[in-house]
């Protein structure tokens, strides 16, 4: 990346589009319905209690309670505990699929484990992914390699013990290394409410509680399970009451109620049944009640299936009391606590987008005496008597709870699915209804003889609702990302599609844009709909006609999942996959094999081990990743095919296109990177695309189970190669390229950097990785910064000219999620706080500015910088020689390097703060998320200066002055929740008016400048300075801001200076407030601003950009045939069609009546324009 003068050879851009999760953007995509968010499954069970449930039969002995191998009142530390996701698949005692006890800070899971054996639900273990610390799901076999497991349990009910594993608090991510862990954030007896509370915090920025729930069993409960037991007699009502207390309590990640039925006496009296506990948080508070109205459960009376489900509609429904009070003295009694006069309080009620609930009826015959309902139920929109099953309307009434809103009085759509368990051998006559209930309900039918039979399928029901009810899903896509690399007249779109769970479908489309500034697409058709996002209409270019032909809309333009890159790549019979597993991590071809040699690993095992699967899943995986449907996901019948979604998501990578030919003969390349893991390169061949290769590092291996296994976790779970690639490209004279490096980091996939050598595109190279555990390198945080790569002085050691320059690349010191986050007031950071200047080719640290004994310190920094770093070369010498970095503080950092030895008696290179603009309340607390823009250049200055004569006499006179300056522009926002109302952003113009680099030591001469803060900026939000006056104070101020008016508005993007304007977008988040808007959707938009003093560029204070999180405001300056070309802005969504100039007198070198151009063609530059690639 070049700090660099615009040029006329900057004729081209591409444009990357993109659905920009819990904890960042996505929350603008997929709201999350979890466990941990309060919105646990809403789950009521019907309960036989007729007559028959009175019956005995011999059956295996229960197991037996409380009697485990306990300690002081624990279990041992060495007990085994056994994990599986399958009730049905318990592991054997030989298995190796267990932890120790001793690992296991799983707190509140080991109260049911010392009780009743087993415990359900949301475990995790911490282990380091490269060198980034992550909770992670625990493998799917072998348990050797676990270092500690906790639970999401244990974050809900506040317990910090951890389970005496040495470590008290609460479970953290991305802290410490591999040789140095750290799981958790302290918390013990001493701590606050408010320490507690904070530590809470940032564990519910980890992935506990989504994802897959597991059951642990107790070593002794295994060796039960798996021996010959004897034989007892019981009631089937006391075996299932048995089986459900079990499994009801020992799985507190899901909210019950239950029903039972009535009498139903033979003159139609007490029919139907009753609800005799609500459906209620199931936490330890509520468990006694529930306990004891389950052993209030008597047989008596017959079986009203279909009736006591119309009950249970009526419930969810919020609708009167029906049957439900027929039956007054029969124990249990009803549950009064959840009617309202004599009508229910639905369980959908106030909870935001739960609009899901189930059904789970357990009944051991036929339904008998059950057609009491059947004049209410014919009243339901499309049931007939043609609806009935073996005459009962029971599967009809499933059917329609699961396709039909049954609450209309809430907003959207509640549905209800059912599942249906046919218990003891005289259930067998009922199994065809049962089993079509459960099919038109939308659940599944489980037979169970005995109570094992019965526990595993509750415990496979419970799973798979646990696993279904995580997230509420946009369909569309609603922001876009820009890359600033210009090649040609194409425009290269980015895009994704969100999903329920961590595998979310990208694409790249190509379009073009037009001498005029417009998006076309391959008819020559605008490209970009009134709403600013690309037109269902709009068929790109390496779309066939026959495809675009065939939708809807007529294009491919707006649908991720056909078109573009994705289908070439669903054709594409032999791809080029790469992985680091040679020696040194050197390039070798993407396998199974290559893999379990790789570093570190030294065999199958090994590998499978690493992955967190069996060994005999590893094939399957590995083909799976490549792109087969081996799952069969697609339903074809065939398992060798290509999957659908083969391409992962560019969730914030953007496209890098770069040109190996020339201009008349053009080789264009484009580089992205998905969190599938792959790195993808593709060849644009004009009307057509194909990879030429893919490169996923091994660090991102153990993702491949979860992305596999495509569990909704109702928040984007998975990351990898999740940033913007960036080149350093040299060419020789007649253009053609000498060298092409490329470097990339992962932004939320891990704390690495990778540089490969592409000089070759056939043919990448593997140079360099860095990251916490690299020399001088321990600080880093996640890398979510581009690189930048620039020339400076001292590197090679000593040299001073351009032309003997070294390449280096210089990266932020990363993020922290842990600190940052969360929605209050971010705390310090201890990651993250540098700035590393690295060797392009080698990777070697030259330079570090942070904190520590190493380096110049940045002074006082607490907050870590996960932007990219401004350059500016203001001495003109074609070496960086200033930088300047934001962080997540909202302070800006400034360093000179005034010399070629950073420890340079006379001129050493410093580093001070620059600017401070944020504060410790939550509106102060603003962030950056975003580079700054530098530019130099200069402005006539109005002062007053006071001249006092020998007589005393004291005259006033006006001053104008030329004060160069280095304007610094950047805005403030939480990224990672965008959907934030409670911060006060503002966009910032900053005049550095040290305009020399120079050594900053604090000597005389050298001063080190107090930090600007808002008091030293005129305040431009209502209107920028035009009287005398207004001039005059704002001469005395260092710069200006803007304050964003509507609720919650804030930059999420960097800013482009042109031409002595400032072009910078927000975004403003729509209105959630109704209990049942589940994803609003915001606005973006574009201001065009005066540098100087903020005055407006267009007749209306902002333009709209339509439903976006936008970007960065690109500038192209596409050809137009033989006449001139004007500059231009694209990715700005509709914005453009609202042009309007304050000023249109063509002083700013555009053609006539030609709001949308920003500039004629590029002459002589006035201003330095800093331009991220």
């Amino acid at each position: 990346m070049f700090f660099k003068q615009l040029l006329s050879t900057l004729l081209f851009a591409i444009l990357a589009f993109s659905s920009i999760s819990f904890a960042d953007d996505t929350e603008l995509y997929v709201l999350e319905s979890t466990a941990r968010t309060g919105s646990k499954p809403q789950v009521l069970i019907i309960f036989d209690t007729s007559g028959s449930m009175g019956n005995g039969f011999w059956t295996d002995e229960t197991y037996e309670r409380g009697k485990e191998n306990t300690s002081n009142g624990t279990l041992k530390s060495d007990t085994k505990l056994y994990f599986t996701r399958s009730s049905s698949n318990i592991p054997t005692v030989s298995s190796s699929q267990f932890f120790l006890h001793s690992v296991n800070g799983c707190d509140v899971g080991e109260r049911y484990l010392e009780d009743y054996g087993m415990f359900t639900g949301y475990l995790r273990e911490h282990k380091y992914v490269g060198e980034n610390g992550v909770w992670s799901e625990l493998p799917l076999t072998d348990g050797s390699s676990i270092k500690q497991v906790d639970c999401y349990e244990d974050i809900a009910e506040r317990n910090y013990y951890n389970n005496g594993t040495n470590f008290w608090g609460f479970p953290v991510d991305g802290l410490g290394t591999s040789a140095d862990p750290i799981r958790y954030v302290a918390a013990n007896n001493s701590s606050s409410t408010a320490e507690i509370n904070a530590a809470i915090e940032k564990s519910k920025l980890t992935n506990f509680g989504i994802g897959q729930p597991l059951t642990i069993y107790t070593e002794k409960y295994v060796k039960w399970y798996h021996n010959s037991k004897n034989q007892k007699y019981y009631s089937r009502l006391s075996i299932a009451k048995r089986v459900i207390e079990d499994t009801i309590v020992t799985t507190p990640g899901v909210d019950f109620g239950l029903s039972v039925f009535n009498r139903n006496y033979a003159d139609g009296s007490k029919s139907g049944g009753r609800i005799v506990y609500g459906i209620t948080t199931n936490n330890e508070a509520n468990k006694s009640s529930l306990l004891t109205a389950i052993n209030k459960f008597n047989a008596d009376g017959y079986t009203p299936l279909c009736e006591n489900l119309y009950e249970a509609y009526r419930y969810f429904a919020g609708l009167g009391v029906y049957f439900g009070d027929d039956d007054e003295s029969q124990d249990p009694k009803r549950d009064k606590t959840i009617e309202k006069d004599n009508s229910y309080i639905s369980p959908f009620f106030g909870k935001q987008c739960q609009d899901k609930a189930y059904v789970i009826y357990v009944t051991d015959g036929e339904p008998t005496r059950d057609n009491d309902a059947d004049t209410e139920i014919r009243k339901l929109s499309g049931i007939t008597n043609a609806n009935k099953f073996s005459g009962n309307f029971l599967p009809a009434l499933a059917g329609w709870l699961n396709k039909n809103d049954v609450n209309t009085s809430l907003d959207g759509t509640q549905t209800v699915s059912t599942y249906t368990i046919g218990f003891s051998s005289g259930a067998a006559s009922a199994a065809p209804i049962l089993k079509e209930t459960a099919s038109r309900g939308g659940g599944a039918y489980y037979s169970a003889n005995d109570a094992q039979k019965l526990q595993e399928a509750l415990q496979s029901i419970f799973s798979n609702i646990l696993e279904t009810n995580s997230s509420f899903t946009s369909p569309s896509i609603a922001s876009n990302n820009f890359d600033r690399t210009q090649t040609l007249d194409s425009v290269y779109y980015a895009m994704f599609l969100p999903n329920e769970g961590p595998r979310w479908v990208g694409n790249l489309k190509k379009f073009k844009v037009t001498g005029s500034g417009d998006i076309v697409d391959k008819n020559g058709n605008d490209a970009i709909g009134d709403d600013g996002n690309l037109a269902s209409s709009a068929c790109s270019y390496w779309t066939a006609d026959s495809v675009c032909s065939s939708t809807s809309g007529g294009g491919d333009g707006n649908n991720v999942e056909i078109g573009g890159a994705l289908t070439k790549l669903q054709s594409t019979a032999t791809r080029k996959l790469y992985g680091n597993f040679g020696t040194g991590g050197a390039i070798k071809t993407f396998s199974k094999s290559n893999a379990a040699t790789s570093s570190g690993i030294s065999s199958e095992a090994a590998l499978a081990s690493f992955m967190g699967v069996d060994k005999t899943e590893l094939t399957k995986l590995f083909d799976w990743t490549i792109g087969i449907d081996v799952d069969d996901e697609d339903k074809d019948g065939s398992t060798t095919d290509k999957r659908s979604d083969i391409m992962g998501d560019p969730l914030h990578s953007k496209p890098l296109a770069i040109n190996y030919g020339s201009a008349g003969s053009p080789d264009i390349r484009i580089l992205l990177g998905t969190n599938a893991g792959f790195l993808h390169m593709f060849k644009d061949s004009g009307s057509s695309v194909e990879e030429s290769w893919a490169f996923m590092p091994q660090e991102l291996l153990p993702n491949l189970r979860e992305l596999r296994a495509n569990v909704p976790t109702g928040v984007h779970s998975v990351y990898g190669i999740d940033s913007p690639p960036v080149a350093y490209v040299k060419r020789n004279a007649s253009g053609a390229i000498d060298k092409a490096w490329l470097f990339v980091g992962m932004r939320r996939g891990g704390k690495s950097y990778y540089a490969l050598n592409i000089t070759n595109p056939d043919s990448p190279q593997f140079m360099w990785k860095v990251d916490p555990s690299s020399t001088g390198m321990s600080d880093m945080g996640q890398s979510w910064a581009e690189p930048v790569v620039t020339f400076i002085p001292g590197v090679p050691a000593g040299n001073t000219s351009a032309d003997t320059a070294s390449p280096v690349v210089i990266i932020g010191g990363g993020y922290n999620p842990s600190t940052k986050d969360s929605a209050g007031v971010g705390t310090d950071d201890t990651t993250g706080r540098s700035v590393y200047i690295l060797n392009a080719e080698t990777g070697a640290l030259v330079y570090r500015f942070g904190t520590g004994s190493s380096g110049i310190q940045l002074p006082g920094i607490v907050d870590s910088i996960p932007n990219s770093i401004a350059i500016l070369d203001s001495n003109s010498d074609k070496l960086t020689d200033r930088l300047y970095a934001t962080d997540t503080g909202a302070n800006i950092w400034r360093m000179d390097l005034p010399s070629a030895s950073p420890t340079s008696s006379t001129s050493p290179w410093t580093a001070f703060k620059f600017a401070s603009l944020g504060g410790s309340t939550q509106a102060t607390d603003r962030r950056f998320f975003a580079e700054p823009a530098v530019a130099q250049t200069v402005f006539t200055n109005i002062s007053q200066v006071s001249v006092t004569d020998s007589s005393n006499n004291t005259t006033t006179n006006l001053t104008y002055q030329n004060i160069p300056y280095d304007a610094v522009t950047v805005g403030s926002g939480h990224r990672p929740h965008p959907l934030d109302t409670t911060r006060s952003d503002k966009f910032f113009v900053l005049q550095d008016r040290n305009v020399v680099t120079k050594s900053f030591t604090g000597a005389a001469g050298k001063e080190i400048p107090a930090p600007l803060e808002l008091a030293n900026l005129y305040n431009v939000s209502s209107t920028p300075p035009t009287t005398e006056q207004q001039n005059i104070e704002f001469g005395a101020k260092r710069g200006w801001y803007y304050d964003f008016a509507a609720k919650g508005e804030k930059s999420l993007s960097a800013s482009t200076i042109i031409q002595g304007k400032v072009y910078f977008t927000s975004y403003v988040p729509g209105d959630n407030t109704s209990a049942n808007q589940c994803l609003a959707i915001g606005q973006g938009r574009l201001y065009g601003f005066d540098l100087h003093k903020g005055t407006r560029s267009y007749t209306q204070e902002y333009l709209e950009m339509g439903a976006r999180v936008p970007d960065t405001p690109q500038l192209v300056i596409p050809p137009n045939g033989t006449s001139d070309s004007y500059m231009y802005l694209i990715g700005i969504g509709s914005a453009g069609d609202d042009m309007d100039k304050v000023d249109d007198d063509e002083g700013d070198g555009c053609a006539a009546g030609d709001d949308k151009c920003i500039g004629g063609g590029l002459g002589i530059n006035k201003i330095y324009y800093h331009i991220d690639e």
